[in-house]
C-alpha cells in the first residue's frame, strides 16, 4: 500500500512539475502563440561557407554534423573571439523550441532579450535578441534548427540571415533516412 502512494506522490509531482514549466515558457515567452510549429523537419542543410571564410570564423572543438559552434570576434582586437555562432538541428520542430526556450532560461542577465519582431529584423519562425555595445545576440528557430548568433550587429545579421535562407531551401527530411544534419560545402 505505502508503495502504491509513494507511485501516486510521484506521478503528482512529475505532472505538476510538467505544467509548472509549460506554464513558465508561457508566460515568459508566449511559447503556445510560437509560429512555425507545423513547419516541414529539413534537412542536409548547407553551411553559409562563404560568410564562414568572409568572417574568418574559428570552428570549435566538439563540432559535428548535427551541431557546431564557430567563434567569432566582436571587434579587431579581439584575439579570444568571445563572439559566436551555434547551430543545431534537431528531429523536430517541437525538440528545436524547447532548446530556444531552454537557451534563454539558461541566459544570466537580469532580464531575458525581447522577441524579433517582423517589422525590425524578420529571421526564422520565432527569434528573440537585443543589442548591446555594438553587438547583437540573438537566438532564432527556423524549422527543426536552433541557431544563436553574437556578433557585431551588420555581421551578426549578414550570418543569420544566410543561414535563415539556407535552412528554407533546404530539402524535407525523409523518416526512411538518417538523422537531419548538416552538409559543409566548398
Amino acid at each position: 500500500m505505502n508503495n502504491r502512494l509513494l507511485r501516486i506522490i510521484q506521478i503528482v509531482i512529475v505532472i505538476c512539475c510538467f505544467f509548472n514549466i509549460t506554464f513558465a515558457q508561457n508566460m515568459n515567452y508566449g511559447y503556445d502563440n510560437w509560429p512555425g510549429k507545423s513547419g516541414v523537419i529539413k534537412s542536409n542543410i548547407e553551411l553559409p561557407t562563404q560568410l564562414i571564410s568572409k568572417f574568418n570564423l574559428t570552428l570549435a572543438q566538439g563540432s559535428k554534423e548535427t551541431s557546431f559552434f564557430y567563434k567569432i570576434s566582436l571587434d579587431e582586437n579581439d584575439q579570444i573571439k568571445k563572439g559566436r555562432l551555434q547551430a543545431e538541428i534537431f528531429s523536430s520542430i517541437e525538440e528545436a523550441q524547447s532548446a530556444l526556450v531552454e537557451y534563454l532560461d539558461c541566459l544570466t542577465t537580469p532580464y531575458k532579450p525581447p522577441r524579433l519582431t517582423n517589422e525590425g529584423f524578420k529571421i526564422g519562425d520565432i527569434a528573440f535578441g537585443e543589442v548591446n555595445n555594438g553587438s547583437l545576440r540573438m537566438a532564432f528557430t527556423r524549422n527543426n534548427v536552433l541557431l544563436v548568433v553574437h556578433a557585431p550587429i551588420n555581421k551578426a545579421k549578414e550570418i543569420a540571415q544566410g543561414f535563415d535562407k539556407n535552412i528554407q531551401v533546404a530539402p524535407e527530411w525523409k523518416k526512411d533516412t538518417s538523422k537531419p544534419s548538416f552538409v559543409l560545402t566548398e
